[in-house]
């Protein structure tokens, strides 16, 4: 097990850059109010959106818009080294 920190400071009305570092972990997003989420994905990405309770919402592999999620939800994006995303909070 890896612990991996959620950032709550880049999870913000409009778009919210999001690039996996240097050793490629998963980065997490935590919402801070409830939003209208949809993610810009890079070549062999994937996203997914935990709500609350840690159910899934949302997983880029089939759902193809955006999704509703609650205050405390979880964006999760994965992807090679230096993949960028962009998660488009409203």
């Amino acid at each position: 097990m890896f612990y991996s920190n959620t950032d709550p400071a880049a999870s913000k009305a409009g778009e919210n850059p999001v690039k996996t570092g240097p050793k490629g972990y998963n980065e997490w997003l935590e919402l801070q109010e409830d939003a209208i989420v949809k993610i810009g994905l890079p070549t062999d990405g994937r996203a997914l959106v935990l709500g609350p309770y840690r159910e899934q919402l949302f997983d880029s592999i089939l759902d193809a818009q955006e999704v509703l999620a609650p205050k405390g939800s979880l964006v999760l994006c994965a992807g090679p080294v230096g993949s960028q995303f962009v998660v488009t909070l409203k």
